[in-house]
């Protein structure tokens, strides 16, 4: 099958003989200086090298399992031994609850956080390192109204614990019962939603 590139040259040779025959010129000998050119087809390219030996495959899996038998050993010790603490990591900060344990504790002793321990006494993890913000005074709240502001809000839970105990029976017993605690900085008690149901709603009333 002729390609496009013989095509072209055959059709070049015959525009070059017509153009020779129109002016009286000798025919030329372009056909006779045509060349076939013989291409090596992709087949006929030699092949990659002779496959290696059995034995040589076999020992570089072999190698490549060792290797990874080492890995995995090593990152098994590695995770069931506990890891070295930097020296450089700071002390975790006391949690919120621990810390307002502390200062209830102190307003009910009456004292501050400036007095010294007494012989064989101990003081707070968070004032022997020296926390700037425990180390401060009390805050200004006066602990004796809120001491009494907590313990009629208990009393009054406890009444009303008997009242419904006295009413329904020991089914509501198990069920926890909202409170008014002082959980915020400011002293003032935080309501807990929702609000207690009243003796006459749970038809106490007579």
């Amino acid at each position: 099958m002729e390609t496009p590139i013989q095509r072209e040259i055959r059709r070049s040779c015959e525009r070059e003989e017509s153009l020779r025959r129109s002016r009286g010129l000798s025919p030329g000998r372009a056909g006779a200086e045509l060349i076939e050119l013989r291409v090596r087809p992709v087949l006929n390219r030699p092949g990659p090298g002779p496959p290696l030996p059995r034995a040589l495959e076999r020992a570089r899996a072999g190698a490549k399992m060792q290797r990874d038998i080492e890995r995995e050993a090593h990152r098994q010790v590695a995770l069931a031994s506990p890891a070295a603490p930097e020296p450089s990591a700071r002390r975790r900060p006391q949690p919120l609850d621990e810390l307002k344990r502390f200062f209830e504790t102190a307003a009910e002793d009456g004292g501050g956080l400036q007095r010294r321990p007494e012989a064989g006494g101990w003081l707070h993890p968070a004032v022997q390192d020296g926390c700037p913000v425990l180390g401060q005074s009390p805050p200004l709240v006066s602990p004796s109204l809120l001491e009494q502001e907590v313990r009629q809000v208990r009393e009054r839970e406890r009444e009303l614990q008997l009242q419904r105990r006295s009413v329904y029976g020991a089914a509501e017993v198990g069920e926890p019962a909202p409170s008014l605690t002082p959980s915020r900085g400011d002293g003032k008690l935080a309501v807990i939603w929702p609000p207690r149901r009243r003796a006459s709603e749970n038809g106490l009333e007579k």
